[in-house]
């Protein structure tokens, strides 16, 4: 558990952010093709310069920021992003909860590639002002799973390992006790099926 405080202690200010995917080759990464999914880091850079000038005090990158691990090189354009916008130190950068996504698992090595770019956790509790933000990461296909992933018509990573479901409960249950007047925030990239209306590309976990 992260604990961090807001700079006002009336409001907490969030960012949000999915689904950039980053392209693995710095060619790529601006211009237009397939894999910059229409100039991602682009808009990264817009983005992350609007919630600068806002002040926020948590930044959500609720998965896919990459389009895949491939060779780190995926990761090394949200680096270069973040330190371009922030600089190489980040002192002035918001706390980051980034849950991976499935394209975050399409390569090899894929949780150490991210440890290692990121530095972030695969889960986590954050909390704030005392609201608790929870993220589970999607986690890597296991035998027997594909028959869940092509329910949705894709093999993608879209699941997750009973480590991920446990954890997510036992942080709901922790922070329910800890604050039962507040409201629990918790992210995930790949969303549960039917909690919204004509969700598509869900687990029906």
């Amino acid at each position: 558990v992260e604990t961090v405080k807001a700079k006002s202690e009336d409001v907490v200010k969030v960012g949000i952010i999915s689904d950039i995917q980053l392209p693995q080759e710095e060619k790529h990464l601006y211009g237009w093709d397939y894999s910059t999914v229409m100039n991602g880091a682009e808009h990264l850079i817009k983005a992350l310069k609007y919630f600068k000038s806002q002040d926020v005090d948590l930044l959500i990158l609720n998965g896919d920021i990459v389009n895949s691990t491939g060779d780190y090189a995926s990761y090394s354009a949200y680096n270069k992003v973040l330190d371009y916008v922030y600089g190489e130190e980040r002192t002035n950068a918001p706390h980051i909860i980034y849950p991976m996504g499935n394209h975050e698992f399409y390569g090899a090595n894929q949780e150490h590639e991210f440890y290692k770019a990121t530095g972030l956790p695969l889960n986590t509790r954050t909390v704030i002002n005392g609201y608790s933000f929870i993220s589970i990461s999607n986690s890597k296909l296991q035998n027997g799973d594909e028959k869940l992933a092509e329910s949705n018509g894709t093999l993608a990573d879209g699941t997750y390992n009973q480590d991920r479901i446990s954890f997510l409960k036992e942080q709901l249950s922790v922070a329910s006790k800890d604050a039962p007047e507040k409201p629990i925030f918790v992210f995930l990239h790949m969303p549960i099926s039917d909690i919204v209306n004509g969700g598509q590309w869900a687990t029906p976990q």
